[in-house]
């Protein structure tokens, strides 16, 4: 193994997660497992995603887009093999791909979690790294709505101003009302008439949740491997192989890919994270200071009291 270049830190973006989709009924008939309702890919790329080929039209239907985010690259000089570790359920659970492209497409039912092993080539000099993802298939909807005249239909009447209310509608659920020109105690007594003299009289019924999106279900996770101090010969492959770099914005609405943009976000929000760890330190080292200090003047003052 050649020496270690010191001072050189060389970093490489990489996309993982998974892509799932509800089984077309063709698909569900050429099934081997009729209780499979998607089909899933788990997935590692490079996070810039190749040019868009404009002469494609974007499909009319989300479910008819089957797409993986990112893949311009070939990550081929930087891992020897990629593991996929899938349920025990799985004939094979354990998937080794030694050569791109580092994805294992399968059908179920059920979500769990995958672990996925990168392991380097023999000139990284790196030990394999082990990450683990959840694997995604449906579209988490909110709670639904209680029924009227519940518990949990609170509403809040403490807004005066005029302007719109906060009705409560549940846990995580907060939504506006319209204003009312009522005073709180004027409504609040309105609604306890309504609910003793008329209990006849239901209130009107929600309309019903919207159904779930059909689309395919994206699950994905931006990352960045960083090399410190690389081997020379590791560091002659990282300058060879230039990552692609990620474009100014989306370039189609209808693919998801990674950019400059959301790079400078995260940036920011990193940033802020920073700053604001920074604030709180300073905030609990004053008021450490001054709980020392208050312990000086209460340890001076016990003595001053066993003197007497």
């Amino acid at each position: 193994m050649s020496e270690r270049v010191r001072g050189i830190v060389v970093h490489r973006s990489i996309v993982y997660g998974s892509f799932a989709r509800l089984l077309t009924p063709e698909e569900r008939l050429r099934c081997k497992d009729e209780n499979h309702t998607h089909t899933w890919t788990i997935f590692v790329r490079s996070a810039a995603s190749p040019s868009p080929d404009t002469s494609v039209p974007a499909p009319k239907r989300a479910e008819d887009s089957d797409f993986l985010p990112g893949g311009a690259d070939d990550l081929s000089y930087l891992f020897k093999r990629v593991t996929f570790k899938l349920h025990e359920s799985f004939p094979q659970p354990n998937r080794n791909l030694d050569r791109p492209p580092y994805e294992v497409t399968e059908t179920g039912w059920g979500e769990f979690p995958l672990q996925i092993r990168l392991t380097f080539v023999p000139e990284a000099g790196e030990k394999p790294i082990v990450i683990t993802h959840q694997l995604k298939l449906h579209h988490w909807m909110p709670p639904p709505l209680p029924p009227p005249g519940s518990a949990e239909d609170f509403v809040n009447v403490n807004n005066t101003d005029g302007g719109a209310g906060m009705a409560d509608l549940g846990p995580g659920i907060v939504t506006t009302g319209a204003s009312s020109s009522n005073t709180p105690s004027q409504t609040l007594q309105q609604s306890i008439t309504a609910s003793t003299s008329t209990p006849n009289s239901a209130a009107p019924t929600p309309p019903p949740p919207p159904p779930p999106p059909t689309g395919p279900v994206y699950s994905y996770q931006y990352d960045e491997l960083v090399f410190t101090n690389p081997t020379q010969n590791f560091l002659t492959l990282l300058q060879g192989s230039p990552p692609t770099p990620l474009p100014a914005q989306a370039r189609r609405r209808d693919r998801p890919e990674f950019t400059l943009l959301q790079e400078k976000e995260e940036s920011d929000k990193l940033d802020e994270g920073r700053r604001q760890v920074v604030r709180e330190t300073d905030n609990w080292r004053r008021k450490l200071i001054e709980a020392e200090r208050e312990a000086a003047r209460l340890k001076a003052e016990l003595a001053r009291i066993d003197e007497v």
